[in-house]
């Protein structure tokens, strides 16, 4: 499973790019406070299907902040990874990674309203996507490769704001591949950080769920690949003391565990 850091698993980082700047010119400066909260230290992945290759993530934060500053990712063939996270006011700009030593980017665009717009990788692994929202402020659709492409995926959210089905469309008509989601109501991992990343657990059309305004865990993934073939997805979770994920075991259902994810916790404290 060894690879660089992809556009399609950065999607996880997308609930990042709704924030704002902050006001120079405000009249009423308050005293920084200062909070604590919990976030994922490191986090271990092992594929038992695939002679129990493992991948093993450290992560490391901004100073004073619940910003994800560098990745660091010890893959079972002994190779290493290195990503590092690079901002601009606040915002998400870059990602450097390098393996082995090749080195790779990406290069995340904005709009006015501070939502990433594209994702354009360099490097060995040189892909794009291209981002379109709806009125609330969610991802509507997302074109891979190219704007304005005839092949791109469409998403439905419900009443919470939670993605419930994706799907791949052709010139605005589906060609039957498509995903649903359900969700628990428990704490995700990465609840307190400034980006919403759970690699691993999910593909492309689900990694979009951390743009949504409501975090969950999801428990079960439906993905029809035409109208007779179906893979289906559960997620079993333990959760610590404090409520969140400290084992998940993903299964394909008729298959078997396809990969098995835990997490260490560390508390930080941010001034604000």
């Amino acid at each position: 499973m060894r690879e660089f850091f992809k556009p399609i698993l950065i999607m996880g980082f997308l609930a990042l790019f709704t924030s704002c700047t902050s006001d120079d010119n405000e009249v009423d400066k308050k005293a920084p406070e200062t909070t604590e909260l919990i976030v994922p230290s490191s986090m271990s992945i092992t594929y038992p299907t695939e002679q129990n290759s493992s991948e093993y993530y450290q992560f490391e934060y901004i100073d004073n902040t619940n910003y994800l500053s560098k990745m660091t990712i010890n893959y079972s063939d002994n190779s290493i990874e290195r990503g590092t996270l690079i901002y601009e006011n606040n915002l998400l700009t870059k990602i450097q990674s390098s393996i082995d030593g090749e080195s790779n980017s990406m290069d995340f665009n904005y709009n006015t309203d501070h939502k990433v717009t594209s994702i354009i990788s360099s490097g060995e692994d040189e892909t794009s996507l291209y981002l379109e929202y709806n009125e609330d402020g969610l991802i509507s659709f997302i074109n891979p490769e190219e704007e304005n492409s005839p092949v791109y995926f469409s998403f439905i959210y419900n009443s919470s704001k939670s993605i419930v089905k994706s799907e791949m469309l052709y010139f605005g008509e589906p060609i039957g591949y498509s995903s649903s989601f359900e969700y628990d109501d428990k704490f995700p991992p990465f609840k307190n950080t400034n980006i919403k990343f759970d690699l691993g657990q999910y593909d492309l059309l689900s990694l979009t769920m951390f743009n949504q305004k409501n975090y969950h865990n999801i428990s079960k993934i439906t993905t029809s690949l035409s109208e007779d073939e179906k893979m289906i997805y559960t997620f079993e979770y333990t959760y610590n003391n404090d409520g969140y994920p400290s084992k998940v075991i993903k299964t394909e259902v008729g298959t078997g565990v396809e990969s098995i994810i835990t997490y260490e916790y560390k508390t930080i404290t941010i001034t604000q």
